[in-house]
Order: structure tokens, then C-alpha cells, then sequence
């Protein structure tokens, strides 16, 4: 058998990717594979939300996946699950493009806003619909003003910072019943990086201040318990007077380090 050209097999294997195709995403069928009675497949994800198979109704009665088929889809290069959407990325197995995928969706966490598109389009989304009172910066060390902060209400709230084309959420939460402000910092990741940022949070009024460095995780989304977060500020309820500034509320200064590896 001749030998087949790098040409050649990228049309091979062009040509079986479309052939496994998932017809709940559309996009190339993930292993483990769901067959239904009659051999049509489904991805994983894509079979928690079915109690039948959408092309042919039969149901998903055999509940061993198939061993060969899902060596195949191993073994070949992956089309990135957003090609709908417009990304022309090929991978293998074990890489992890679409962690970080532009075209991935994000949503924008300021309060009210229903924005949820791609990631690639959030920077430009807070500059246009989010400008002051929201904190949309430009600059790694800035003063910020929560002029209705109440530290004897719950409260939690998301607020953008930009930091040359880094995007970082502020998360500011009130909570009452640890008697304690808590702050922290996650990284919308836009690109691979192994660069590591730290955000030098102070807290202060007159000669009294609170300061600590908190650590930026890196994740797509915020709605966990602050506190299964990496690095949290935690400031407590009793010493929250002392900060509050009388006009002005709470007012914090923030400093951004860029560590690269």
C-alpha cells in the first residue's frame, strides 16, 4: 500500500469528521459515544438532555458505548466544538484549545446586564455599555469609590476591570453571616498564559488602613461560593466603620502585579 500523502490524510480525516458528526451540536461526536437502538450516535453532553434519539425516536436502551468507535474518534484530530460559530481550529485529544477558544460564550456579570456572546467580544461590550460608575480601566493602579456600600446589608456585587486586554472581575460580598467583607479577583481567560496576577487591595480612611494581596484565579465563570475561591480579602464587619468614608462610602485603592513565568 503507498504511502499516504500529509495532504491526503487531512482529507481523510477531514472527510470522517463530518461522517461522526452529533446531530444534538452539530459539531464532531465526543467520546464516550450514546448509541440509540438503531446505531445513530450522540455526545456525552449532548445525551443528558435526550430521552430518545432525535433523528429516528428510538430510545438509548444499550448502555455500553462502543469500543471501537470511540477509539477511532480518539485517534482523530477534533474540530474545535465552535466551528458553528466560526472557529477553524483542528486539535488532538488532550490539548486544550477550547478552554480557551474565542469564540467560547461568556456572560457579563455587572448587575442587569443580560449580555451573553463571545468571549472575544466582551472587552469591547464593557467599554461601550459600561462606562463610569462601572470601573472600566485602563491603568494597574487605580482608586475605586462604593459610595452606597452598607455593611450592615447582604450584598454582592461583579465589577469589571480592564487591565491592558485582561479582563478581571471584582467581587465584592458583603456577608453577614460571617460578619466579614469579602473581596476577591477571577481572570476572564482570553489566551493561554502562564503569566500569574496578584491585586494589592487597601482599604483606608485618614491614617487607618486595611491592605492584602489577593491571588486572581483563572475561570470562565463566578457564581461559586466566594469563598471556594483561591484568594479571598477578608475584612471583618466590626472594623468596616473605621474605613467608611463620611461623604464617599467605602473607598479602595487597587494595585495590579504581573508575574511571568
Amino acid at each position: 500500500m503507498d504511502e499516504i500523502s500529509h495532504k491526503n490524510f487531512k482529507q481523510i480525516a477531514s472527510k470522517l469528521q463530518r461522517v461522526v458528526e452529533c446531530p444534538v451540536c452539530l459539531g464532531p461526536l465526543r467520546p464516550p459515544v450514546s448509541l440509540c437502538d438503531r446505531g445513530h450516535g450522540v455526545c456525552p453532553e449532548c445525551k443528558k438532555t435526550l430521552q430518545q434519539c432525535p433523528l429516528c425516536r428510538s430510545p438509548y436502551s444499550n448502555t455500553v458505548s462502543p469500543l471501537t468507535l470511540n477509539q477511532i474518534l480518539e485517534a482523530l484530530p477534533r474540530r474545535c466544538r465552535y466551528e458553528p460559530r466560526g472557529c477553524l481550529v483542528t486539535f488532538w485529544a488532550g490539548e486544550d484549545h477550547e478552554q480557551f477558544c474565542c469564540y467560547r460564550s461568556t456572560k457579563c456579570r455587572v448587575f442587569g446586564c443580560v449580555w451573553y456572546e463571545a468571549v472575544q467580544d466582551i472587552l469591547a461590550h464593557i467599554r461601550d455599555s459600561h462606562s463610569p460608575p462601572y470601573n472600566v480601566l485602563e491603568t494597574q493602579h487605580q482608586f475605586f469609590s462604593y459610595p452606597n456600600f452598607d455593611p450592615n446589608k447582604e450584598s454582592k456585587a461583579y465589577t469589571p476591570i480592564v487591565i491592558s486586554n485582561t479582563l478581571l472581575w471584582q467581587v465584592t460580598q458583603m456577608d453577614l453571616s460571617r460578619r466579614k467583607l469579602l473581596i476577591t479577583f477571577y481572570q476572564l481567560p482570553l489566551e493561554r498564559s502562564q503569566d500569574e496576577l496578584f491585586v494589592v487591595v487597601s482599604l483606608e480612611k485618614d491614617s487607618f488602613q486595611f491592605q492584602y494581596t489577593v491571588r486572581v484565579s483563572k475561570r470562565d465563570e463566578g457564581d461559586e461560593d466566594i469563598n471556594s475561591l483561591d484568594s479571598v480579602m477578608a475584612v471583618p464587619q466590626s472594623m468596616l466603620p473605621k474605613l467608611i468614608q463620611t461623604p464617599g462610602g467605602l473607598v479602595s485603592s487597587l494595585k495590579v502585579i504581573k508575574i511571568t513565568k
